[in-house]
């Protein structure tokens, strides 16, 4: 099949555009995030099973999620994030729940079965303390903003409260960013 030299023109047009498309919905879709800011380690006070532990929320996976041990809703767990070295922190962003949605119509949408985070008590290395209240809005990053750059060397989370599941006392957390 012989194309002219306008056709081939036309054709690198659209597919530049299609690579544009495809480029800004990778950036919108992952997020903005800092590269700089590498953790060294996450810890947290319980799981619910070893699948569901707090390193899940940071491995960039909708599908995962940190799922506390429902002993009262989880009031008082909390999960640290120690940095390799002392950062600049302006927010914290989450994905509050467990976002996963199955595909078995039988186990089906998580987000409403399990617990999710109703407000946390943040607390930075030099013992700075912030309270944060989240939205019960479905599988999408809530920021939080410090009132300036904070400096610090780890990030506590404390679960004061939470949005009860319908089956599930177990508050999740799919994914937690830095910035």
């Amino acid at each position: 099949m012989r194309r002219d030299k306008k056709t081939v023109t036309r054709i690198a047009f659209i597919l530049s555009g299609v690579a544009a498309l495809v480029c800004l919905i990778l950036v919108l879709v992952s997020g903005p995030s800092n590269p700089d800011i590498k953790i060294h380690s996450v810890k947290a006070s319980s799981k619910l099973s070893k699948y569901y532990s707090g390193k899940n929320t940071i491995d960039s996976k909708k599908k995962t999620a940190w799922i506390c041990t429902s002993k009262d809703y989880g009031k008082y767990e909390w999960i640290r994030f120690r940095f390799t070295e002392r950062i600049s922190l302006n927010e914290i962003r989450i994905i509050n729940g467990f976002s996963h949605k199955h595909k078995s119509r039988w186990i089906g949408d998580l987000y409403d079965r399990y617990s999710r985070v109703r407000s946390v008590r943040i607390r930075l290395s030099d013992n700075s303390s912030y309270f944060w209240i989240l939205k019960d809005n479905k599988r999408s990053f809530q920021t939080f903003t410090f009132p300036r750059t904070r400096k610090t060397t780890s990030v506590t989370l404390y679960i004061h409260n939470v949005y009860k599941g319908t089956l599930k006392k177990s508050p999740a957390i799919s994914e937690i960013q830095f910035l």
